[in-house]
């Protein structure tokens, strides 16, 4: 038995149907309640220091945290997340899915460990597990095109290299913490398709080694076979000139013509 199906039969309960729905609603809620009724955010939040006080709901109320944003941009990155994330458990299952959001979560939490003795204080968003799951639809469907502002057509894959684009600036010019978090959300996506990219790089490696070969054996091929010792022209060069060896050195007609004429005008007894 193949050790998916292993996993599938081992693991199908924690297979969660329609996930990033229960996610988006849940976000929708924390939302409509702190506009509504003015419900603090901060007691779903994600900080460590809290956490080791206790509050251990946080580290799995914080998945609701929804964007901090303007309301247009808001419904946006729903309609985004709910886009990817059902293509995603559609090309998945659910279980995959599933287990790709957990791992996202897991590490988020193990990211909160080292903020207890780093940053206990700082809040550990959920931006990255979210993101993480645009990049793998991203993966998936490279080619897939977002309507940017209803008008400008724009590939998911230009979209998910900026997107890791600014996960690096970010990683590298931001605080230990916000290294530890970035690692951590977008850890999922490295484990799941981070052998296939390698093995794309090397892919491509070989393609170019392959194709430098040939075009090397493609120019040995087109060397030339006579080769003027004086002014280096070539039969590639001059496929009609006519040339004479002497010495093993090749000369080309013109520049026996030219040497023949220099003795002539230099001889005396020919004038």
């Amino acid at each position: 038995m193949k050790l998916s199906q292993r996993l599938e039969r081992n693991f199908a309960w924690i297979a969660i149907p329609n996930l990033t729905l229960y996610i988006i609603i849940g976000q929708v809620m924390v939302w409509l309640l702190q506009n509504l009724a003015n419900y603090p955010m901060d007691a779903i939040a994600l900080v460590p220091g809290l956490v080791i006080r206790g509050e251990v709901w946080r580290l799995f109320t914080f998945i609701f945290f929804p964007p901090q944003t303007h309301f247009i941009f808001l419904v946006f990155a729903w309609l985004i997340l709910f886009l990817t994330g059902t293509a995603l458990e559609q090309f998945w299952g659910s279980l995959k899915y599933t287990g790709y959001v957990l791992l996202g979560w897991f590490l988020t939490v193990l990211a909160t460990i080292a903020g207890i003795f780093v940053y206990p204080g700082v809040m550990i968003p959920n931006l990255f597990i979210t993101a993480s799951i645009f990049l793998a639809f991203a993966y998936v469907n490279p080619n897939y095109e977002f309507m940017i502002f209803f008008v400008l057509p724009v590939k998911v894959k230009w979209l998910a290299v900026f997107t890791l684009a600014l996960f690096g600036y970010q990683f590298l010019t931001g605080h230990l913490i916000i290294k530890i978090v970035v690692l951590a959300g977008v850890g999922n996506y490295l484990i799941f398709f981070g052998r296939d990219m390698i093995q794309s790089l090397k892919g491509a490696q070989r393609r170019r080694e392959h194709r430098q070969r040939y075009e090397s054996q493609k120019v040995s091929a087109e060397e030339a076979f006579h080769t003027c010792s004086v002014c280096g022209v070539t039969d590639i060069d001059e496929p009609d000139m006519q040339f004479v060896y002497s010495d093993g050195k090749g000369f080309c007609e013109r520049c026996i013509r030219a040497a023949s004429t220099s003795s002539t005008d230099s001889d005396p007894e020919s004038r």
